[in-house]
């Protein structure tokens, strides 16, 4: 069996301990990678003090270099990585093409970031005896930045935490997730042939005890973290001063008024609620029709969604592949049996048919205290329900206690406007499902969805201090 090395100080390395890691679709066994101990962890995070030292240093052009060469492997091994990240995610091979696309663009946007990146001239003369005083603002790199990422997108959200650090040029110590650490580990080997400081960075695939000694470790200065709410709001309480980033994802939420052309919204809800079997943060959980089309709506679901191509994540054409693992995979089940028995009904699917392979649900009405109507499903599931009109279907995406982002198709201006206005989210997708992602944009939630916001340019601030100088 292939064994992989961690990076300690940028450096391919071994441990004791080794963790095999297996592919969701079938479970087999795809390869081992080495799992860093603690003393190993604490050479990691001494050797990014030091090294924070060198990469705050660095000049524009130096780190524009280290991110185009970033760039220019990820190209050339993009068919590889691709091929990883659908082996040991589970995810359909037409998003992991997907993925790899994004995360290219991802570092080219951190390197466009570093170049045009600016300080800030104040004019400060705002009273008496002020004539003539001026400020000027720069950004500084904040230090060793500790990193943590989610199975889900094993490249694009490491990305999204690695290209902002070397942008900026701080250290960092990135812990991939341990279903999906193979990934990260290419990258490792990407940014090993570049000038970047050695210590200032390492990637250290680790136990969550290992993990927890990192967080808890007062060397940091920021902690970013994508994830699970439960871990995630744990981590804020253990991180000590750290400033914390934290995407927390959510249970996405849907509108559909009567004005929408149901043609294009209801292929784009399918997909945006059971794509790579819903294991997205803005994954379609909830549907909201207003009451002169549900009808309509729940009849062409009930038709259409059993015919989303489920099956093997090396089929082109699937879009429903298999979860993470078999335990996420019996949750799911549980949640959709305990909805049922609490009073939702079926509408389609509910059921295994593969390894990890659970058919894409709908439930009608789901009811307010169970598991499906209090938490993240990540899973292929997704309730719908009626609302009287557009103003309480807007509402009702608000009770929740996430707020990610949210569709709205509608053909009216005024409802758009009012839902920019109303919803308790972080971003609003007009006639799309909340699935979309542009990578430049501003991402992020409010309430249980977390903190801060991902996006190159919002992601390389707040990985920086402002310094004032007045003269």
């Amino acid at each position: 069996m292939k064994n992989y090395p961690l990076f300690l100080a940028g450096t391919p390395t071994q441990s004791i301990h080794t963790l095999r890691v297996q592919n969701p679709e079938d479970g087999m066994e795809l390869y081992e990678v080495n799992l860093a101990s603690e003393a190993q962890a604490e050479e990691a995070v001494q050797a990014a003090c030091l090294g924070f030292k060198q990469s705050r240093q660095l000049s524009v052009w130096k780190r524009a270099e280290v991110l185009q060469h970033i760039i220019k492997q990820l190209e050339e091994r993009k068919i590889e990585i691709a091929q990883t990240i659908c082996l040991e995610a589970g995810k359909p091979i037409q998003y992991a093409r997907i993925e790899v696309e994004r995360a290219i663009q991802t570092f080219r946007l951190a390197a466009a970031w570093v170049w045009n990146q600016q300080g800030e001239l104040l004019d400060l003369s705002h009273a008496p005896g002020l004539e003539g005083k001026m400020g000027l603002v720069k950004y500084f790199p904040s230090g060793p930045c500790l990193l943590i990422s989610p199975f889900n997108f094993p490249l694009n959200l490491v990305a999204h935490k690695v290209a902002p650090a070397i942008a900026t040029g701080n250290a960092f110590v990135l812990k991939p997730a341990s279903t999906t650490p193979r990934t990260a580990l290419i990258l490792a080997e990407i940014i090993a042939e570049t000038e970047y400081p050695k210590d200032a960075w390492s990637v250290l695939p680790c136990t969550r005890s290992v993990g927890q000694y990192l967080v808890e470790h007062p060397a940091f200065t920021i902690l970013s973290f994508t994830g699970s709410p439960e871990v995630g709001w744990k981590m804020k309480a253990d991180a000590g001063k750290k400033k914390v980033i934290l995407e927390l994802g959510g249970d996405a939420a849907v509108v559909v008024d009567e004005t929408a052309n149901l043609e294009d919204a209801l292929p784009k809800i399918i997909q945006g609620a059971y794509a790579y079997a819903g294991q997205i943060c803005i994954s379609i959980q909830r549907i909201i029709a207003t009451k002169e089309i549900y009808s309509e709506v729940i009849q062409k679901l009930q038709s259409m969604i059993p015919n989303t191509p489920t099956g093997s994540a090396q089929n082109p054409t699937v879009v429903c592949g298999p979860m993470i693992d078999e335990v996420n995979t019996q949750r799911t089940l549980t949640w959709i049996q305990e909805a049922i028995h609490s009073g939702a009904e079926l509408i389609c699917g509910g059921s295994q048919i593969g390894h990890n392979l659970v058919l894409p649900t709908l439930l009608e009405n789901i009811p307010p205290g169970i598991q499906l109507s209090q938490k993240e499903a990540f899973a292929p599931v997704a309730g719908i329900q009626m609302a009287n009109t557009f103003e309480e279907a807007i509402a009702l995406v608000n009770q929740s206690s996430f707020g990610l982002q949210t569709g709205i198709f509608t053909m009216k201006e005024n409802r758009l406007k009012y839902a920019f206005e109303h919803l308790e989210v972080g971003g609003l997708i007009h006639n799309n499902a909340p699935t979309v992602r542009i990578d430049a944009m501003p991402y992020g939630g409010v309430k249980d969805s977390g903190i801060g916001r991902e996006g190159i340019a919002y992601a390389c601030k707040d990985l920086c201090e402002p310094k004032v100088m007045v003269w």
